[in-house]
C-alpha cells in the first residue's frame, strides 16, 4: 500500500504522521518506536505490520529490528547504515535486498 502518511494513536486521539518525517522504525517489546526528526513515538504496531503498509521504494527492512527511510540514509557499508546520525546494524539476511532497494551501482570512476 503506497501512502505518504499514517495515523498513530497519541493521547487518546489519532494524529496524522507524515512519513517524510520518519528516519526509521525500531522494534521494541510490545510494538515499535518511530524515530522522527525531532521526537520519538511509541506505537503498538509491529514492524511486520508496518512493513506491509510501507512503500518499498521509500522504506527498507535492514534488520529484524529496523526499517529505515531510504531518503534518510546518510551512509552505509555492508554491516551498518547511518540514519540521521544513528548507526544501525544491517542483518546478514537483509544485505542483498537492501542493496537492491537503495539502487547501489558498481564503483564509478570520476574522470576530470
Amino acid at each position: 500500500m503506497d501512502m505518504n502518511w499514517l495515523f498513530v494513536r497519541r493521547d487518546r486521539r489519532f494524529q496524522r504522521l507524515d512519513l517524510e518525517m520518519v528516519g526509521y522504525f525500531a522494534a521494541e517489546n510490545e510494538g515499535c518506536r518511530i524515530v522522527l526528526r525531532d521526537e520519538v513515538i511509541r506505537i503498538s504496531t509491529t514492524l511486520a505490520e508496518l512493513e506491509r503498509l510501507l512503500d518499498p521504494a521509500e522504506f527498507c527492512r535492514v534488520h529484524e529490528k529496523f526499517i529505515v527511510s531510504i531518503g534518510s540514509i546518510e551512509a552505509f557499508d555492508l554491516a551498518w547504515v547511518k540514519v540521521r546520525g544513528q548507526v544501525l546494524p544491517i542483518g546478514e539476511g537483509f544485505v542483498r535486498s537492501f542493496l537492491r532497494q537503495v539502487c547501489v551501482f558498481p564503483e564509478v570512476v570520476v574522470v576530470e
